[in-house]
This record gives C-alpha cells, sequence and structure tokens, in this order.
C-alpha cells in the first residue's frame, strides 16, 4: 500500500510534535468507512497506522484507488491538523471465471476433419487482472464415439475456464452432428447364388438350372431358374418364424445342369429375418377389475399382464405408466416375467389407505409401451372397486330423538316414537338397544317407578307396554336412553359347480361397535414415518401391556412442535374381545403397572400419553373441582350453625316460658269460692275467669299473654331480671311439677283460712 500525504491547516508534523499535548485522531473522507486509525489517542508524538476495518468494502474491482484523511484533534484547545491519505489498491484473485451461460447449444458436420472449428463465440469472463484475469479453457474427459450421426447424434460435453490463480467454473456444451450422404442404399428381400460347373462352356453339360426345394419356408421365397437370383415373395415376418430359430430361414436350393444325364448338387442358403419393432404390447384382459378394502394401506390391489410379440429383448421390452382420476393413491411396479412378457403390480403405498365413504371407486388406465420410434403404445381400463368395511360408528338421526307426549291411565296404545339409527357402512347390521331408563318427577328421580312402561325393538321402534301404570302423578318425565350398535354377523360363501352338489363355507363374525370417545392418542419423539416402520413392536408392547388387540387407525406429525413434546402421534383402540375398550386413564394404569413394555415404548420413542391440549386443560379442571368443594363444604357448615343457633334460641324461650309460669303461680292468692256458677268438666273459665277444675277465685295465672286483666302483662319474657327476687327452692328429691310445688308451698302462709284445693293431673305445666 503507497500512502501519499497532503497537510491542510497546519502541518501534520507540528500537530504530533506538540509532546506537551495529547490530541485525538479520527478518519475522515469518502472512504473513511472502510478503514479506522490506531491509535485513537496520543500524546506528543506517536506512529499513525491506517487499518482495514471493512474487507467487503476494500475491493479492487470497484476502486482501485481509495482516499482517506487523518484528522489530529488537540483535546485541549481543539486545533486539529489534517492529513490525506491516497491508498492504492492490490489486486488480488478473488473471482471465479464465469459463463454467461449454462447451456450452450452447437451444431457441427458428422465426418468432420480433426481441427474443425466448432464455434469460437463462447468466453468467460473474470474481473481480476494480471494472471487472475488469465482464463485457459479445457474440455473435460468424456464418454463419446467418433463423430458419426448413425451411431450418436448428440454429444455433451464439459467446458471448463481456468484462471491463473486456478479458481474454475464450467459450462455444458450440447453438440448436434449433422447428417451428410455417407452410407449407400441397402437391397433387401435378393439374394444372389453363385454357381459354376467345370463342363464345357456353352454347353447343356454346363448349362446351370436353379430350383427351390420344398420346405418349411420355402413358399415365402423364389429363384430365377437362370440367374438363381433368391427372392422373397412377400414381406418376411420375424414373428411368424419359429423363435427357437432365431430369425433364421434355412432354405435348399438345387442346382443342375442340362446334361444327359442331368447332375445336380444340394446347397443351404440360411436367410436371417431381422427383427424390427413392429409389435405393440398386447393385454391378456381386455378390462381389469380388482377389489381392495378400505382402511388397509400397503396391499396388492392386482396385477396386470402384457406380452409383445417381438423377438429380440430390445424390442419386446415393456414399461408401464398409470393415468386416470385418483391415480395418486396408487403406484404400478413393473416385472419382467420372460421374453416379451412382463406383469404390472398395482399397489397401495405404505402410507396410503382408501376411504369406501370418500370414493368406493377409481377407474384407471394401465398403458404398456415399448422403444417404439412411431410413439404407439397400448392402454387398458382397471376398475378398481373399495370394499366397505365396519369401520365407522352407527350414529343416531337427531330429529327422531325428539320429545313425545303420552297420555296416563290406559288412554293410549302401541307405537308412540321410532328411533332412526344410520350407518354409513354398506355391510354394517344395526340394532337399537335400550341401555337405561330414567324416571323423574318435577325434575326429581323417583327410582324405577316407570322402567317397565315402554319398549324399544331392535328397529327403533318405542312401543308402550304398560298402559294402565303410566300415571302423570307418580312419574311425569321417562327418558329412554338408547344406542345403536352392530352385532354378530354370519358370512357364507357358496360355489355353483355345473355337476355335483354345491360347497360351501361359513365364518362367524363378532363385529363391535367401538366410541370415539375411547380413541387414544400416543405422542412419540420420532416422524411419522419412523413410527409406521415400529408399528408391528409398538402393538405387540401394548398388546402385552393391555392383553387387548391394538387398532391403530391413524398416524401423522405433529404440525407444531413450538410447545408439543412430541413429533408425531399415534391414534389407536384397545379393544377387548368381549367388545369394551379402554379409557386413556386406563391405559396409563396399565402401563404403569408393566414396566418391561413400558420400557420398551420408551425406547421406541413414547413421551406422552394423550394430547397435549387435554393434559393442559386437566389443571383448570382440578382447581374448578377444588373451588366447588371448598363452596360447598362453607355451605354445610353455614346451615348447620345456623340451625344450632336456632335450636338454642328455642330451648332458651322454653325455660324463659316455664320460669314466668312458675313465679306468676307463685304470687297468686288463695281466694274465696266464686259465688258464679263453674262450668264444670272442663277447662275454660267462666265469666269471672274461674278456673272451674282448679277451684280457685278469679285470678289470672298469666298464661294468657293476651289477657289485660293480670298485672304482669307488661313484664317481658325474653328477660330474667325479675327472677333473682323471688328464686325458687325445690325440695331435694321432689319430681313434683313446679305449679304444684308453687301452691303446696303456699300452706304455711294462708294463716287460719281454709284450704280447698285438689291436683289436676290433666293440666302439667312443665312443658311450659
Amino acid at each position: 500500500m503507497a500512502v501519499d500525504r497532503a497537510a491542510r491547516g497546519s502541518s501534520l508534523p507540528q500537530a504530533l510534535g506538540q509532546r506537551n499535548g495529547t490530541f485525538l485522531l479520527s478518519l475522515g473522507g469518502p472512504d473513511a468507512e472502510a478503514f479506522s486509525v490506531s491509535p485513537a489517542r496520543a500524546a506528543g508524538s506517536a506512529d499513525v497506522q491506517v487499518l482495514v476495518r471493512v474487507p467487503s468494502l476494500v475491493d479492487y474491482e470497484r476502486h482501485t484507488v481509495m482516499l482517506v484523511q487523518v484528522v489530529a484533534t488537540d483535546s485541549v484547545s481543539g486545533n486539529s491538523s489534517v492529513a490525506s491519505v491516497i491508498i492504492h489498491l492490490r489486486d488480488i484473485n478473488d473471482h471465479r471465471p464465469t459463463f454467461p451461460h449454462n447451456l450452450y447449444n452447437l451444431s457441427v458436420w458428422e465426418h468432420s476433419a480433426n481441427g474443425s472449428v466448432v464455434t469460437n463465440s463462447i468466453h468467460a469472463f473474470d474481473p481480476d487482472t494480471g494472471d487472475g484475469g488469465r482464463i485457459t479453457y479445457s474440455l473435460l474427459p468424456g464418454t463419446g464415439q467418433l463423430l458419426d450421426r448413425e451411431k450418436q447424434a448428440v454429444f455433451y460435453l464439459t467446458l471448463q475456464a481456468t484462471d491463473g490463480g486456478n479458481l474454475s467454473a464450467s459450462t455444458t456444451l450440447q453438440i448436434v452432428l449433422l447428417d451428410i450422404n455417407d452410407n449407400e442404399p441397402v437391397v433387401s428381400g435378393s439374394y444372389n447364388i453363385f454357381a459354376h460347373d467345370s463342363d464345357q462352356p456353352d454347353t447343356n453339360n454346363s448349362r446351370l438350372h436353379f430350383s427351390l426345394l420344398p420346405g418349411p419356408y420355402s413358399h415365402n421365397f423364389s429363384v430365377d431358374p437362370n440367374k438363381g437370383v433368391l427372392r422373397n415373395l412377400e414381406p418376411l415376418d420375424r414373428e411368424a418364424i419359429e423363435p427357437a430359430l432365431g430369425g433364421r430361414i434355412v432354405l435348399t436350393v438345387c442346382v443342375a445342369d442340362c446334361g444327359v444325364p442331368v447332375l445336380s448338387t444340394e446347397v443351404n442358403v440360411t436367410v436371417t429375418v431381422e427383427d424390427v419393432n413392429d409389435n405393440l404390447p398386447v393385454f391378456n384382459q381386455s378390462i381389469y377389475s380388482f377389489l381392495v378394502k378400505e382402511r388397509d394401506p400397503g396391499v396388492l390391489v392386482g396385477v396386470v399382464e402384457a406380452w409383445d410379440a417381438d423377438q429380440t429383448e430390445a424390442n419386446s421390452r415393456i414399461s408401464f405408466s398409470l393415468s386416470g382420476g385418483g391415480a395418486s393413491n396408487f403406484m404400478l411396479r413393473g416385472l419382467v416375467l420372460g421374453s416379451g412378457r412382463a406383469e404390472g403390480r398395482l399397489l397401495l403405498p405404505s402410507d396410503v389407505s382408501l376411504d369406501y365413504e370418500v370414493q368406493n371407486s377409481f377407474n384407471l388406465t394401465v398403458t404398456a409401451e415399448n422403444p417404439d420410434p412411431q410413439g404407439d403404445e397400448a392402454t387398458v381400463g382397471v376398475l378398481v372397486a373399495v370394499t366397505d368395511v365396519n369401520d365407522e360408528p352407527p350414529t343416531l338421526d337427531s330429529a327422531s330423538l325428539r320429545g313425545i307426549r303420552v297420555a296416563e291411565n290406559g288412554s293410549q296404545h302401541g307405537l308412540v316414537a321410532e328411533v332412526v339409527a344410520r350407518d354409513v357402512d354398506t355391510a354394517a347390521q344395526l340394532e337399537v338397544q335400550l341401555v337405561n331408563v330414567i324416571c323423574t318427577k318435577a325434575g326429581v328421580n323417583v327410582g324405577n317407578l316407570c322402567r317397565g312402561w315402554f319398549s324399544v325393538l331392535a328397529n327403533g321402534s318405542v312401543f308402550i307396554t304398560e298402559s294402565k301404570a303410566i300415571d302423570y302423578e307418580t312419574c311425569d318425565l321417562v327418558t329412554l336412553v338408547v344406542r345403536a350398535c352392530t352385532y354378530q354377523v354370519t358370512v357364507q360363501a357358496q360355489d355353483r359347480p355345473s355337476v355335483g352338489p354345491a360347497q360351501r363355507a361359513q365364518i362367524t363374525l363378532n363385529l363391535f361397535t367401538v366410541d370415539q370417545s375411547y380413541r387414544v392418542r400416543l405422542q412419540f419423539s420420532i416422524t411419522k414415518e419412523e413410527v409406521g416402520a415400529d408399528t408391528e413392536a409398538i402393538k405387540a408392547a401394548l398388546a402385552q401391556a393391555t392383553r387387548t388387540t391394538v387398532y391403530i387407525v391413524n398416524i401423522q406429525d405433529i404440525e407444531s412442535t413450538a410447545r408439543a413434546r412430541g413429533r408425531s402421534y399415534l391414534d389407536a383402540y384397545f379393544v377387548f374381545s368381549n367388545g369394551s375398550a379402554l379409557t386413556l386413564e386406563e391405559l396409563s394404569v396399565m402401563l404403569r403397572n408393566d414396566q418391561d413394555s413400558l420400557t420398551q415404548l420408551l425406547q421406541l420413542g413414547l413421551v406422552v400419553l394423550g394430547s397435549q391440549e387435554s393434559q393442559e386443560s386437566d389443571l383448570p379442571k382440578t382447581l374448578s373441582n377444588v373451588i366447588i368443594g371448598l363452596v360447598v363444604t362453607l355451605l354445610l357448615i353455614t346451615v348447620t350453625m345456623t340451625t344450632a343457633l336456632v335450636c338454642a334460641r328455642k330451648s332458651y324461650h322454653r325455660k324463659l316460658r316455664a320460669l314466668n309460669a312458675a313465679k306468676e303461680a307463685r304470687r297468686t292468692a288463695g281466694g274465696v269460692m266464686p259465688s258464679a256458677s263453674a262450668i264444670p268438666g272442663t277447662n275454660m273459665y267462666t265469666t269471672e275467669r274461674a278456673n272451674p277444675m282448679l277451684n280457685l277465685p278469679t285470678k289470672d295465672l298469666g298464661f294468657e299473654s293476651q289477657s289485660s286483666s293480670s298485672d304482669l302483662d307488661h313484664i317481658s319474657l325474653n328477660s330474667l331480671d325479675d327472677n333473682s327476687k323471688e328464686p325458687l327452692h325445690s325440695p331435694v328429691g321432689s319430681d313434683l311439677e313446679p305449679l304444684s310445688a308453687v301452691l303446696s308451698g303456699r300452706k304455711t302462709g294462708m294463716g287460719g283460712q281454709q284450704e280447698v284445693s285438689f291436683t289436676n293431673d290433666g293440666l302439667d305445666t312443665t312443658d311450659l
């Protein structure tokens, strides 16, 4: 790098010469972005270096000369000095040669002489200078023959361009040979037979006569009796010749003279008939029909067979192709059976299964072709019918499950409803079963009171069986829980012989309908292709742990792996022999109990049981259950405390009323028998407020809280403030009721008055 400096303002040496000052160094100028200066800060004097900071900007092919300015600024006064630096770039070999095109189409006459120019317009470009931009061209070694168009019409060559730094690039040359008239016409169908006789020339002894002796193929030829020219009478057909002869026809020609006696000789002439590709492949059937079960991937659908009459391998080679609607669901593999015979095996890929409910038949076309320059081909139609299997669960028509009204007390009989069940599977035998009967009255379950009122037949008909038992007051709503299912089917096969009795074969199939809720998903850490390859091992491990039959229905990759732990998932049903199936929770328990099977599944890539979404939804469900439990517990505690408080309050009021009654009885003074007449045999008061049964004077005992004649009407029954004034003293060991005890205790306070009293056992104040 050459550097020129030109000072502007104060000179750079003066700025660098101030040994007592500190200055800052920076870069400016049009190309300052590509470089940096070192050091950035100096004191006194310093050696300044301009360094490359962005190598991509220092490119000879863009700029051969770059300009920067080194600025020295005094850190105290701010005075500065600028030095311009001119940087001359040196080129390096950093570019490969490039061709304008990846393919060049050229042509040359066949049998051209050595050194003939094919083209001189192909050039590669290299922006580097010097040796780095000097390009040499070479042809890479390849395969080829002489320039004979009849042997090879097109050549593909690789032209390589290399610069002086050994960097290279290449392009493809397609050279087409142009034809010239270098072959003489070939006459076919005429053969000359030369013979001579040593007898005297131009006599009968030397005059020759040619004839063709009878043979298998002699009728196809003729021979000139005088010249011995052998000709074919009609076009020869290689396929009409026995294949064992390899196209060779042997004729016997008799050559005789005209002398006496006649002398003759026989000679065999071999005519080789060359094969040409004049026959199309022929299928052994005009149309093919195949059956394939749905949900059965990777199976052989059928075989088509074709043969070609051409007798050489090159002309009888057959290849197959498949077309038609839905052809992408199949693949066709060709197999050579022998000379001129081949078969095409129609298969389903291992990851493709057909669905009868989506498309139940496919019209395909199989094409058989061979290397025919005319481009002719043979085709045949293939009809693939998809056999339905019972893979879809039955459904109940929601319109047939509407609510109905039935009159009570035997006023309605017979059919009341029709439950309609449907199954898209054609061979399914449907049966409607009654699962449960729910009896409710005003929304409350009343048990099994209505269980025998209705019946459901297998065809879905709902009948009234106990019309008189139907009672609205007993049950106002009957809910019939029904289900649709398939059942056991017996299949019988029978032939129809022309002679003799028919032969039969019979098998019984147990058909189970498993609800889709029993579909279990297993996530794996491997791709769906790897899961498909390990399907048998996975099924064996799951069957060992669960003792069920494992039906795998789907294997797919997980689209989003942002949060999912698995890369693919497998959906399966785990069905017992009786038709019941495992749920996800039951499968999890069984796998944890069988550690060997669990270990094997983990080695096969199992990471999650169930989908990621279902596991994430368990936490909110658990929290909601906990909250509901706490609320119920709080309600029970509140009801219990309220009940206890009410009972305590009632007990308190009962005791309070009993004490007030006793206190009133003690305060009541004994009186004289009332003059008014009493009402014998009753507890009712007379007009003078006397109780005839107690035979006491008119005095309100305080039992009637609404009595206006009582002196204690305004005393609160909810207060015991007055109880401390006159406490009750019940004798120890006495079981007398409170009012009798108080009355008997007043005997001592009556003075000389005569006591008139009696006890009425029918009136007891204990419960007051």
